[in-house]
């Protein structure tokens, strides 16, 4: 009933689809890692805090420790970018976002709610906080729509009241330390699950392959159907040649944009369908 912003929303339908054929309840893991500071740029907001605390031999340490746990700067990129102003920061989120219209781009620059109630937190308890006020609640939704649909019960144990109070209570070198997330999840599962498990650094989403769908000719000849009508460029919210120009790239394997075709089609298909 609503556009979505990818396929794992269909990968967890399909998961509930087949899970009915042997349970009728199921456990789900939503909320451990806004809770325990589980995306690797959690750690911007930490870096932020310590900055502006002076502990900058702390920052140091963990930046160095975060970037080989991890193998990518994306912590210390985070903290670049949330201790930027409000008006830079939503700057660079329009520019990668490089595929929408300059009508759009006019229309809507500086209205990014995003930015006001996910990335201008000043500390890492509030930026969790704010995950849970502003990002969380469609997770929620579409796994409750999923289970639903083939009457299955999907349950929250991270989001028990006395356990998100327990943790958000917390200091943060509980939450993230030594360059490690979900740092006393980690601990309690010790001797409980895997050393690789309880160890484990990678962090990877509930994803699909959806960079390999988009490039079968069921999908490529869909995608350049969209993007060339003129229902598409009438919608004025993306530029159709720089839309096609990136696709190509995708097809050619020059780049992966998988997520953003998905939004062109789905944002498409789900005007086409409740709106017109």
């Amino acid at each position: 009933s609503e556009p979505i912003p990818g396929t794992s929303e269909y990968a967890e339908y399909k998961v509930m689809e087949n899970a009915k054929k042997h349970v009728t309840v199921l456990l789900n893991g939503q909320g451990a890692d806004e809770e325990m500071g589980g995306y690797i740029y959690f750690s911007g907001f930490l870096y932020k805090e310590l900055f502006k605390s002076l502990k900058w031999l702390t920052i140091l340490r963990e930046m160095r420790l975060d970037v080989l746990n991890h193998g990518t700067y994306e912590g210390p990129l985070s903290f670049v970018y949330f201790s930027l102003p409000s008006f830079l920061k939503d700057f660079l989120l329009s520019k990668k976002s490089r595929y929408l219209s300059s009508e759009f781009l006019n229309n809507y620059s500086g209205s990014e709610s995003i930015i006001s109630n996910l990335y201008d937190a000043d500390n890492l308890k509030q930026s969790l906080i704010n995950h849970f006020e502003y990002k969380f609640e469609h997770h929620l939704l579409w796994a409750d729509k999923s289970g639903m649909y083939f009457s299955m019960e999907a349950r929250f144990p991270f989001l028990d009241h006395n356990f998100v109070h327990r943790i958000l209570a917390m200091p943060n070198d509980k939450i993230i330390r030594n360059g490690t997330t979900k740092m006393i999840f980690r601990e309690a599962m010790s001797g409980i699950l895997p050393d690789e498990i309880t160890h484990r650094q990678d962090k990877v989403g509930y994803e699909t392959p959806e960079d390999n769908w988009f490039r079968e000719k069921k999908f490529k000849e869909l995608i350049g159907d969209v993007i060339h009508s003129e229902s598409f460029r009438k919608m004025n919210y993306f530029d159709s040649d720089k839309c096609m120009a990136l696709f190509q790239r995708h097809l050619s394997k020059d780049i992966n944009i998988a997520s953003d075709i998905w939004k062109w089609l789905n944002v498409f298909l789900w005007r086409q369908k409740y709106i017109r």
